[in-house]
């Protein structure tokens, strides 16, 4: 640009994928009036908006860009993204623009499907906080729960397992949730718990707990109305407390099983994800709240008054990231909240994958999409697998990575169909496909003294009595490309996107870090930082670039944990279809 006769002013647009942009774009140059300039193929994403002589005295000039149903940002790095962008630039000079779709409409070029109804798309201005692992994640509940005070205040609770008597944070002895919600209730405050009817007793106490709080503040229903061996497994927990309501959302229950840091050195506990949200996603996480116990309540027989809920208002939102709260309902039990059901999380896992350019990280407890016969014969009634096949064959991708426990003591028959799921995705793309599992590589964590282990875990689970060097896997968590991340309840099953009520998030950050959405890039990083030992500063910018990082997974450093996993050992012996898709892995539809 300095060494031309002319000096132009250049803007370059690029998609999320760094593309050319193709298409109209609006440019106000300085007070106007704005106009539309066409960015034909040939150009490569590449617009002139001045061009002026090099003996003239250049000025700054403002200009202002935007993009219909778009979302820009500044490259390389913009903390906030919006539906405008301004820079103000002297010639000669190239601005560089990110863009990507973002609106309530159906094209293949949204990130985020279309929602179940009054569930919006998206919304956005959250700010999301992924927390790893249960003691991270129970000392910002318990702190949360702390700020509900008062008769305006409130707590609400989901969960498909609940254990009261144990302290959320190790050397708080006032921290367990029997104690926090007691101190909830004689404020004044409000406090209702909607758990899942296990068999035998447990959640049993633990609802006789909250029903018995003081001054009538506590409410909490055993929820029974599920299909033929189906559960309710959504994790949601939504304060309203004295700091503004947020909500949690993701894999874990209060359970002390969870209670391990990113170290994992206590035997028999779980590596898991949960996020903090606050902004209008929460009233999204309410509402979904508030469906259920309506429906529960009105079909409860009891003497005591179980009044039906009134859901809050979206708050205002303080971050960047765009969130799509979605659930699963079965079609077949047809609640009156979704009387044919809501499936939205499988489609929206589906719909990212089929957007898939580059690379896909899931990491998932159970890992059997896939319900029918090895070989594959092109029918899969779920549509992951297909999905994936699709992903893989694009030459532009470059790698699958599935992080799963190595083994879990239920359901019967899981390695056989995992298998059959594993084994037909490395067929046809053996290079492409990366699998492992977790192994401890700590075991004397003076960072946690107060925890006891091992956890009650089964014997034949990892971390288990039988396999102790282990670490369980119980994250449900996807990232895309370093721009899309899903994360929640929902297990990569058939049961889990058809048939058990699930809830999950899909998220997509506003901001950009050198070049790719900030929050899937950092919790990637996060999260491999945890898994590859590469906590150390001067080690983590390695994992910035998702194609060098790779290496790290197929060469580890000392200390990580990381193994591969092998799909053809520990198969079972009988394996019935019928067992397999009428109790273990029923479709709901």
């Amino acid at each position: 640009l300095l060494t031309l006769t002319t000096h132009r002013t250049l803007l370059e647009v690029r998609d999320e994928y760094d593309r050319p942009f193709v298409g109209k774009i609006n440019v106000l140059a300085g007070q106007g009036p704005a106009q539309d300039y066409q960015i034909p193929p040939s150009e490569h994403g590449t617009l002139v908006l001045a061009t002026a002589s090099a003996n003239q005295t250049n000025t700054e000039q403002s200009y202002t860009f935007s993009l219909q149903h778009h979302l820009l940002n500044l490259l390389p790095s913009d903390p906030s993204g919006g539906g405008t962008r301004t820079a103000n630039l002297t010639p000669p000079a190239h601005c560089a623009v990110q863009t990507i779709y973002m609106a309530d409409r159906d094209d293949d070029a949204n990130w985020f499907i279309a929602n179940l109804a009054p569930l919006p798309r998206f919304t956005i201005g959250n700010r999301v906080t992924l927390i790893r692992d249960g003691l991270a994640t129970f000392q910002e509940m318990a702190q949360a729960i702390r700020t509900v005070r008062g008769a305006d205040s409130y707590l609400r609770l989901i969960g498909w397992w609940l254990s009261d008597n144990f302290t959320l944070i190790p050397d708080d002895t006032n921290s367990s949730f029997a104690q926090l919600s007691q101190e909830v209730a004689s404020s004044g405050a409000k406090l209702q718990v909607l758990l899942w009817d296990q068999p035998g007793r447990q959640n049993s106490a633990e609802v006789d707990h909250v029903n018995a709080l003081p001054h009538d503040n506590g409410r909490a229903i055993l929820a029974k109305d599920t299909l033929f061996a189906g559960t309710h497994h959504q994790k949601i927990m939504v304060v309203q407390g004295l700091a503004g309501p947020l909500a949690f959302c993701g894999g874990l229950d209060i359970n002390p099983d969870r209670l391990d840091n990113h170290r994992h050195c206590v035997q028999g506990k779980f590596h898991d994800v949960q996020a903090k949200i606050e902004g209008p996603a929460v009233a999204d996480l309410d509402l979904t709240f508030c469906q259920r116990w309506d429906y529960s309540s009105s079909h409860l027989k009891s003497e005591r008054e179980f009044p039906l809920l009134n859901p809050m208002p979206p708050p205002p939102g303080p971050g960047s990231q765009i969130v799509q709260v979605s659930r699963t309902y079965p079609p077949r039990k047809h609640y009156d909240f979704a009387p044919n059901g809501d499936l939205t999380t499988l489609g929206a896992i589906r719909h990212a994958i089929g957007r898939a350019q580059r690379f896909i990280y899931v990491e998932d407890q159970y890992f059997y999409p896939y319900p029918g016969p090895y070989p594959y014969a092109g029918k899969d009634s779920v549509g992951i697998l297909a999905a994936l096949l699709e992903a893989l064959a694009r030459p532009s991708f470059e790698y699958l990575i599935m992080l799963m426990s190595n083994h879990i003591d239920d359901p019967p028959q899981y390695r056989y169909r995992r298998r059959n799921f594993i084994k037909t995705l490395r067929d046809h793309f053996p290079t492409k496909l990366h699998t492992y599992y977790l192994a401890r590589t700590c075991f004397d964590d003076k960072d946690t003294p107060q925890v006891q282990g091992p956890a009650d875990t089964g014997d034949d689970n990892s971390g288990g009595r039988n396999y102790p060097n282990e670490v369980y896997v119980h994250a449900k968590t996807w990232i895309i490309d370093d721009v899309f991340v899903a994360l929640g309840s929902t297990n990569c099953g058939r049961r889990s996107y058809t048939h058990d009520s699930e809830s999950s998030i899909q998220v997509i950050d506003q901001a950009i870090w050198n070049g790719a959405r900030a929050f899937a890039r950092n919790y990637r990083m996060d999260l491999w930082a945890e898994h590859l030992a590469m906590h150390d500063p001067k080690l983590r910018p390695y994992l910035e670039d998702p194609t060098l990082a790779l290496s790290f997974w197929q060469n580890p450093l000392p200390g990580a944990s990381q193994r591969p996993y092998d799909e053809n050992g520990h198969l079972s012996l009988v394996n019935t279809d019928f067992t397999w898709d009428h109790i273990y892995d029923p479709d709901g539809r």
